[in-house]
């Protein structure tokens, strides 16, 4: 999990950044917010596709001492 500036903006912005990470097979390349929206963090998530309810956020173990 690393840190970035933005998230991509576009589908061949996605597309490069999941290469960075090599995403491939049943993962998917995946921006977020921290639990304090204070920076992003880019990762490669182990399944094919994230699901998020309105009115909830991403926790990772990353974003606990």
């Amino acid at each position: 999990m690393y840190t970035t500036e933005f998230c991509p903006r576009n589908e061949t912005e996605w597309h490069q950044r999941s290469s960075v990470f090599n995403c491939a097979g049943k993962s998917t390349y995946a921006c977020f917010p921290n639990d304090n929206i204070t920076e992003l963090l880019e990762f490669c998530y182990p399944l094919e596709s994230i699901v998020i309810a309105r009115g909830r956020h991403v926790q990772t173990i990353h974003d606990h001492p």
